[in-house]
């Protein structure tokens, strides 16, 4: 089991623009629950890449995560994006 992580704070030459990478790779094949949930079935994780790009605009974030993992064999991609705004004092 192994992983690998980049971090650029300058992503694409924007000020602020944060990208972040993480890779890991599981060759023993451990076996994991969804969310935590003792209920749920196992599945096998055995490579993941997860990507993110963070912005903050004033008091507004925006946010997205893309991953693309093997997960029992088949091949599993996940987009999600996130704006989000903070109220009251810094």
């Amino acid at each position: 089991m192994g992983s690998a992580s980049y971090e650029h704070r300058r992503a694409f030459g924007v000020a602020g623009l944060r990208y972040t990478a993480l890779y890991t790779g599981n060759t023993l094949q451990l076996a994991t629950r969804a969310q935590g949930n003792i209920d749920a079935p196992t599945s096998t994780v055995t490579h993941a890449l997860d990507q993110r790009l963070d912005y903050r605009i004033g008091r507004l974030d925006l946010q997205g995560l893309f991953r693309v993992a093997q997960i029992d064999g088949k091949k599993n991609a996940f987009i999600f994006f996130r704006i989000s705004r903070d109220f009251g004092a810094f």
